[in-house]
């Protein structure tokens, strides 16, 4: 169930909070850089004012209950909350399936961030939003990707073959997943 404010979540190094006008920037830098958007359904942005239109879309989906999308911001006080990230439940249902997606600044990939955010991220998706299944689906090629859900408790559940267009192509995807009943993850971090 989606709580009536948004919910924000910590962890030992990060805040995984609501997107607002703010980020503008910091979002731009991921979402307009080439290598971030390999894997993505979407080409890299040119210029801010897509990432403003980015910034409506999050806001319409969190008031639809549609999805959920969240920054994700460093802790250390003299970043000012610096976004280097984001983290959405781009589909989900009660007692259902949710379905994942997550990008991370270049700068910050490598160092352990983006497992925090899946670890919280999974937790708030089965205690508070009372998923039965968490999934994710990788581009072919992306290892990073399928080794941190591996590493995760997901499982690699097949291939669904030219399932999505996009970039011009009909895209092949791996579905990853992981049940309720696979087990709980670390406990060190708090929902506000």
């Amino acid at each position: 169930m989606i709580p009536d404010t948004f919910p924000e979540i910590e962890t030992a190094r990060l805040r995984i909070i609501q997107p607002e006008e703010r980020h503008l920037q910091d979002l731009y830098a991921v979402y307009s850089d080439e290598e971030c958007m390999r894997y993505r359904d979407d080409y890299p942005q040119q210029h801010p004012e897509e990432t403003k239109k980015l910034l409506a879309i999050f806001a319409e989906r969190h008031a639809k209950k549609s999805a959920l999308d969240w920054c994700i911001a460093l802790k250390d006080s003299t970043t000012e909350h610096k976004v280097i990230g984001t983290f959405a439940y781009n589909r989900y249902a009660e007692n259902g399936l949710g379905v994942i997606g997550y990008v991370l600044n270049r700068a910050y990939q490598h160092k352990g961030m983006m497992t925090e955010v899946l670890e919280a991220m999974i937790q708030f998706g089965f205690e508070q939003l009372k998923l039965h299944k968490i999934e994710a689906h990788v581009l072919p090629g992306n290892d990073f990707s399928e080794k941190l859900l591996l590493k995760l408790g997901f499982v690699k559940e097949g291939l669904l073959r030219e399932r999505e267009y996009f970039k011009g192509k009909h895209q092949s995807f791996y579905v990853y997943g992981r049940l309720l009943s696979d087990g709980d993850g670390p406990q060190y971090f708090d929902i506000e």
